[in-house]
């Protein structure tokens, strides 16, 4: 869940994306490692444009 926030938008002050992540991990030389990381969006709501 991330929330987005400005002062001074004309239609709500806030945003908010939620979702999941998918991350695949790798174990190098250097220790594990992220591979891939990928944001599956549910749902938004609030003033979307943020503008």
């Amino acid at each position: 869940m991330a929330s987005h926030y400005k002062k001074d938008a004309l239609e709500g002050s806030t945003r908010e994306f939620v979702g999941s992540y998918e991350i695949e991990l790798v174990n190098s030389k250097l220790g594990w490692r992220i591979s891939a990381l990928k944001f599956n969006l549910k749902y938004m709501r609030g003033n979307l444009e943020l503008k």
